[in-house]
């Protein structure tokens, strides 16, 4: 059997390195944007997850038998299940981020864009005016009458109506970088 205080240092180990390990895979996932990242990421927070659960049930079992160890075993225990939110947490932010398209609107026109609205997922939202240069983020959450769907962004130059595609066919969440005013994706619409 190990000593305890050899156990008490696995266990806050793996509980740190547990923790380091899915920041990682969390900020790879957020900046790669790619859902295969995802995927594989998802058994190896699993196979990490039941490894930290079974340090935990033989620390409580540690706990249960010994008596004079019991406060450090307390703590142990108790900092390792602190991953436990934060895993939580991580596989929250992975599932909304899977299910936003996240879009920079970019006014790279000489001029102001007015009356900026963006059409689709069965909504109109509108947006403040841009100065040239300026941008602006958007969350947009993909809902059922968003999915497969095209979503545009409409806004007046010059007098001018013209409308941007965002995404064409909207499956999964993704991060678009939208130059608005110079694109050659642009449709005039004269009124």
């Amino acid at each position: 059997m190990i000593p305890t205080r050899t156990f008490i240092k696995t266990c806050l180990r793996t509980s740190l390195y547990s923790l380091l390990l899915g920041t990682a895979l969390f900020g790879l996932f957020f900046w790669a944007n790619d859902s295969l990242v995802g995927v594989v990421s998802v058994p190896i927070v699993l196979v990490i997850g039941v490894y930290n659960l079974k340090l935990l049930l033989l620390l409580a079992r540690r706990w249960y038998r010994e008596k004079e160890n019991r406060k450090q075993l307390w703590q142990t225990g108790l900092l390792m299940s602190l991953n436990i939110p934060v895993a939580l947490l991580y596989a929250k932010m992975v599932l909304v981020l899977s299910n936003v398209l996240l879009v920079r609107l970019v006014n790279t026109a000489g001029q102001p864009l007015h009356n900026l609205v963006v059409l689709g997922c069965g909504e109109q939202r509108p947006l403040a005016d841009l100065q040239p240069g300026q941008a602006t983020i958007l969350w947009l959450p993909i809902s059922r009458a968003c999915f497969e769907r095209t979503v545009v962004v409409q806004y007046t130059a010059d007098k001018t109506t013209q409308q941007a595609t965002i995404d064409g066919y909207v499956i999964e969440g993704q991060r678009i970088n939208l130059p608005l005013g110079s694109s050659p994706q642009l449709t005039v619409i004269t009124r």
